[in-house]
């Protein structure tokens, strides 16, 4: 076996709808190219009562960050990319916001083998 550097990243979460700290979000780290085969994602949730929070044990690489906040039913999510190289990542900051609806027809093409479908 061989030894690998991790790394933290950590910062806040700010929530545009209430203009107070979420309540409860949770955070996905997953990587920029992730497979189906490779379940590399890596999850938190708010550890402080100011919003900050930490992914501990971080790969270097390039990922998503995925904030998730559940209000009356319905799902708010902010993403930002993020690179880790060889030291920890400090001052994320990432917004959740009321975003906006659009209507309209979404139509895509369904690979043969439903095995090796993917969405993105």
């Amino acid at each position: 076996m061989r030894q690998l550097a991790v790394f933290r990243v950590r910062g806040h979460v700010y929530n545009q709808i209430t203009h107070k700290p979420a309540r409860k979000p949770k955070f996905f780290l997953c990587p920029k190219q992730e497979t189906r085969e490779w379940g590399g994602e890596q999850r938190t949730s708010i550890q402080k009562q100011d919003g900050s929070f930490e992914l501990a044990d971080v790969l270097p690489g390039s990922y998503v960050l995925t904030a998730m906040w559940f209000d009356e039913g319905k799902a708010h999510v902010a993403r930002l990319p993020i690179d880790v190289g060889n030291a920890d990542v400090d001052g994320v900051s990432i917004a959740i916001t009321p975003g906006t609806d659009i209507s309209g027809r979404i139509i895509w093409k369904v690979r043969q083998a439903w095995s090796k479908m993917s969405f993105r």
